[in-house]
């Protein structure tokens, strides 16, 4: 099954299926499919590769922070 973040018609990434260390990803932007040539990636260097953009590295601290949120315990008002 795959999983979509963002918006396809403003920017997203798909996520989908293993096949073997190689993994389908997809990227839209303003409503184009840019992955529809090649969209199996090797994911340890996609990986690294999408950490070095300004976007990566945004994502990644949201990711983060979201994280951390979800951990937190709920506040009982006490």
């Amino acid at each position: 099954m795959a999983v979509v973040v963002g918006d396809r018609s403003r920017f997203a990434a798909e996520v989908g299926e293993w096949d073997a260390a190689l993994r389908r990803v997809g990227l839209w932007a303003a409503g184009q499919w840019l992955t529809c040539d090649d969209n199996m990636a090797f994911v340890e260097q996609f990986r690294l590769a999408v950490m070095d953009t300004p976007l990566g590295c945004a994502a990644v601290r949201a990711l983060r922070r979201r994280s951390t949120a979800c951990r937190r315990k709920p506040h009982t008002g006490a």
